[in-house]
């Protein structure tokens, strides 16, 4: 049973393997204890505080507070709070533990790189492409400090890739469920960062076009650059 396992999700699981490889590699487990530091220091200790207030003043999910001290009230809200709440909520069952935002972050950011993955498998039918893209994206400085980070930018991309997997799913099954999987991961995308949401907008446009035109940019006789549209 284990062996067919295996063998059924060898993709996934060799890409499991290596990430957490790249994890080490990057020290990932010994930082994600570290409080904000580096660039854009001021907002993730806006991110941190948000989690903070949760825990310590109120749990009242639509209002989210920073820990101001030329406003009492200070309440605010820059993006869709749900991980700074769902972190407030491990701080009160586990207790209090910064990290939990850093580890919901990186866990959002792995979701959508296996998300990534079953896409360039779909589009490529190549075990060893729809590993190297994922892989690729992890060397990036940019997305190795703030995928287990305070701020939400990493998450978001990630939530849309979520998205464009669950869209070329229900291309091929028409599901109400994909459908719904779709809608909810774009929506949580745009919600964490709307400037994310350029993967929407994009495909959006590109189905536009087919539908307007009349064609399929994804049509054999078309060139390769285009094949990622074979889900529309």
């Amino acid at each position: 049973m284990i062996l067919t396992f295996i063998k059924n999700n060898i993709r996934p699981l060799l890409l499991l393997i290596l990430l957490s490889g790249l994890c080490f590699f990057y020290k990932i487990p010994q930082h994600i204890q570290d409080r904000p530091y580096g660039q854009h220091i001021w907002r993730q200790c806006d991110g941190a505080s948000f989690a903070w207030t949760y825990t310590h003043v109120s749990m009242n999910f639509f209002e989210p507070r920073l820990i101001n001290v030329y406003n009492a009230d200070a309440k605010m809200c820059p993006e869709f709070p749900i991980v700074y709440y769902v972190a407030a909520c491990l701080n009160k069952l586990f207790g209090y533990q910064e990290a939990y935002i850093r580890i919901i972050h990186l866990t959002f950011f792995f979701i959508g790189l296996f998300a990534l993955s079953s896409i360039v498998f779909h589009l490529t039918k190549h075990t060893l492409f729809s590993l190297i893209i994922p892989l690729l994206l992890f060397t990036s400085t940019m997305f190795v400090f703030y995928g287990p980070n305070f701020l939400p930018d990493v998450a978001a991309i990630s939530m849309g890739f979520v998205g464009a997997y669950f869209l070329m799913q229900y291309k091929k099954t028409y599901l109400k469920r994909d459908a719904l999987f779709t809608v909810i991961a774009f929506a949580l995308c745009g919600l964490l960062k709307p400037t994310a949401l350029n993967l929407f907008f994009a495909l959006a446009i590109l189905w536009t076009f087919e539908q307007v035109f009349n064609i399929s940019l994804s049509s054999k006789k078309n060139i390769y650059p285009f094949r990622f549209l074979d889900f529309f």
